[in-house]
């Protein structure tokens, strides 16, 4: 028999909703966007692209 681990670690990806409504409220996506700036100001890019690889884990947390 299964039983539920009421102890699991809440993610916000899990939830449409409370996703959602946590990244509109909230600035993680801003902060990484000026991170991404500062960087961008430091390097010369050769065609075809740059590419940006932004991943979160899920729990709100920005950290580099």
């Amino acid at each position: 028999m299964n039983k539920k681990n009421d102890h699991t670690e809440f993610r916000f990806f899990d939830n449409r909703q409370k996703y959602l409504l946590f990244v509109n409220t909230c600035s993680e996506k801003w902060v990484i966007g000026e991170r991404i700036s500062k960087e961008l100001r430091h390097i010369r890019p050769t065609p075809p692209s740059i590419r940006i690889f932004d991943s979160g884990i899920g729990d709100g947390t920005v950290s580099y």
